[in-house]
């Protein structure tokens, strides 16, 4: 298991989201904050710094992010687009105005994603049992957002109506930016992933099941 060497705890940066909740949770994509499904047996073996969660203890779950991955396939179909483009530009003889747009645009566009990559802030999330925070990245260069636990909304989100995408857990940031939110993953499905953040987020309850729990269970 990795080894922080910096201190877990955060400071609470927003109590509450600056719209109200929907009235319907189910067409708003809320999941309820329930145990649906048995939560995963953690095994030790699948924590570390190639992990998805690279610590956990009684106290925290930290899990990081894949966080080069967006700007290598945005930046990668881009930079695509734009050679395509220019090849038209160098081979053809008929250029439009509409092809400059869309040159322009993706060059700005690998331009963006490639300093992005290199000046990116780390993403991680950090779940405090003790103090029932959560810590999730901010959009883009912002800053990390923590919040009470009870305060977030959390929602599903995947493909469109009939694709094989499974939905996946998401929690919503407290901007004002539409649509904006953070993918939460401890591994298996959608429901496993909700239950087990619930069920180790309630510090009344035991910790969930797996040998990765052992030594501070007995604590």
């Amino acid at each position: 298991m990795a080894k922080l060497n910096s201190s877990l705890k955060r400071d609470i940066t927003h109590v509450s989201y600056p719209s109200n909740r929907k009235r319907n949770d189910y067409w708003a994509g809320y999941m309820p904050f329930k145990i649906t499904e048995k939560p995963i047996d953690y095994k030790d073996k699948y924590v570390g710094e190639k992990e998805d969660i690279i610590f956990l203890n009684n106290s925290y779950i930290v899990s990081k992010d894949p966080q080069h991955i967006f700007p290598l396939i945005f930046g990668g179909i881009t930079l695509f687009i734009a050679l395509y483009f220019l090849s038209i530009l160098y081979f053809s003889d008929i250029w439009s105005i509409s092809n400059t747009i869309i040159l322009i645009i993706c060059t700005s566009s690998v331009i963006f994603f490639t300093i992005y990559y290199f000046t990116m802030p780390l993403k991680q999330v950090i779940f405090d049992r003790y103090n029932s925070l959560i810590t999730f990245p901010g959009f883009l260069w912002n800053r990390p957002i923590t919040m009470k636990f009870e305060s977030i909304r959390m929602l599903h989100a995947g493909g469109a109506f009939g694709s094989p995408t499974a939905d996946m857990l998401y929690v919503k940031r407290p901007d004002r930016i539409i649509g904006s939110k953070y993918m939460l993953h401890v591994g298996g499905n959608l429901d496993t992933n909700l239950s087990f953040i619930v069920w180790y987020m309630d510090k009344n309850r035991p910790l969930p099941n797996g040998d990765a729990f052992d030594d501070y269970r007995k604590k």
